[in-house]
C-alpha cells in the first residue's frame, strides 16, 4: 500500500470517511432525539428511509456507473453525501420536523452507491489478485480503527460542544474526501492490476 501513491490516497480518503462514520454512529440517536425531537420510532423510520435510498441508489448507479471514471464516482459521490449530511444535520435549527430528514436520508443512498462503486473499483484495479485479500483486510482494519477514534472523539466532545456541531464532522470530512479524490485522482486512468509491477 505504501509503495503505491494511488493506494495511499485511497487509504487517506478511507480514513477521512471512517472518522466521520464513527462520529455519526455515536451521535445519530442523540441527534434524532435532540434536534428532531424524535424517539425510537423516528430512528426506525430514518433507518428505513436510508435502506430504501440505498437500494434505489444501487440500482440507479449500476445503470450508469460504467459511463464515468471510478475516481469521479468516488469524488462526486463523497461530495454529494457530505452535502446531504450537512443539510440533514442543520435544517432542524430552522425547521425541526421529520419529513425533510426522511427525504434526505433516502436521497443519500444515491451518492453512497456512487462513492462505494468508485472506491471499490479503484481498490480492485490498483491491487493485483495475489495481494487483494491482504489489502482489503488492511482496508477493513484501518476503517475500524479510525471509526473507533471518531466514536471516542464524539463521545468526548458531543456534550461539551453540542451534538449538531460535532456530528457536522461527518458531512465536512465527506466533502473534503470527495474534493481530495477529484483533485488528486481526477480523470486519472487506472491501470489494470495485472499491469502493475
Amino acid at each position: 500500500v505504501w509503495e503505491r501513491p494511488a493506494l495511499r490516497l485511497l487509504f487517506f480518503i478511507l480514513g477521512l470517511t471512517a472518522l466521520g462514520e464513527g462520529v455519526m454512529s455515536t451521535l445519530f440517536i442523540p441527534f434524532v432525539t435532540e434536534a428532531l425531537r424524535g424517539s425510537a420510532l423516528e430512528v426506525g423510520w430514518l433507518m428505513s428511509a436510508q435502506a430504501v435510498g440505498g437500494i434505489l441508489g444501487g440500482v440507479l448507479v449500476a445503470t450508469f456507473a460504467t459511463r464515468f471514471a471510478p475516481a469521479r464516482l468516488l469524488g462526486w459521490g463523497a461530495v454529494g453525501l457530505g452535502m446531504t449530511d450537512l443539510a440533514i444535520f442543520n435544517y432542524p435549527a430552522v425547521f425541526p420536523v421529520l419529513l425533510p430528514a426522511l427525504l434526505l436520508f433516502a436521497l443519500a443512498g444515491f451518492p453512497v452507491a456512487a462513492l462505494q462503486a468508485g472506491l471499490l473499483t479503484l481498490f480492485q484495479l490498483e491491487v493485483e489478485e495475489a495481494y487483494r485479500g491482504r489489502v482489503f483486510g488492511a482496508f477493513g482494519t484501518v476503517s475500524a480503527l479510525v471509526s473507533l477514534v471518531g466514536m471516542g472523539a464524539a463521545a468526548l466532545l458531543g456534550d461539551r460542544l453540542g451534538v449538531v456541531p460535532v456530528i457536522n464532522t461527518q458531512g465536512v470530512v465527506y466533502v473534503l474526501a470527495g474534493l481530495v479524490a477529484l483533485a488528486a485522482l481526477g480523470q486519472r486512468a487506472v491501470r489494470p492490476a495485472a499491469a502493475v509491477p
